[in-house]
């Protein structure tokens, strides 16, 4: 609907909302996965994959919720979802500055197979405790189901105007 009003002036919260959308399925299904599962190992392998998808999207979102989308949002008076955008990011970071050295460790020794020892890999995978890193997943779920929500908001408000202007014959 943007391109085929020409509307370019939203890249960034777009590309927020498409890149939270993806990494939410991811985490939705893998923590899906988590819970139905009934085998030791899969819980295991899951669980590495929910540390690995949250630790990259902890890492990327940040960026994503900073500087260029706080300058979209005042370029095109949407002043009034700054503050909740940083709320939001800030729950992002204390989920990255209170786990991010277990899932980093995780993701490089656990999942990124970084180590060539293959005792140490498998014992690491064994000795994994998976719970924590499940609640992770879901904790982080549950604050891009905030993020979206807000996003929504945005668009609602953008597609208004849009609908607005088009009525208008502008």
């Amino acid at each position: 609907m943007f391109k085929s009003y020409k509307v370019n002036k939203y890249d960034n919260l777009l590309n927020l909302s498409v890149y939270s959308s993806i990494a939410c399925s991811d985490l939705l299904l893998l923590t899906e996965r988590y819970q139905l599962s009934n085998r030791d190992y899969e819980k295991r392998l899951i669980a590495r994959f929910i540390a690995l998808t949250v630790v990259e999207y902890v890492d990327d979102i940040n960026a994503l919720l900073g500087r260029d989308l706080d300058k979209e949002l005042i370029k095109n008076d949407f002043n009034q979802f700054r503050g909740s955008f940083k709320e939001i990011n800030k729950k992002f970071s204390l989920v990255k500055k209170e786990n991010e050295q277990l899932l980093r460790k995780i993701r490089n020794n656990a999942i990124a197979h970084r180590s060539h020892d293959a005792i140490k890999l498998a014992k690491y995978a064994y000795e994994l405790e998976c719970e924590p890193i499940y609640l992770i997943g879901v904790s982080t779920i549950q604050i891009t189901t905030e993020l979206t929500k807000e996003t929504t908001k945005v668009f609602n408000e953008i597609i208004d105007s849009i609908k607005q202007k088009k009525q208008n014959g502008s």
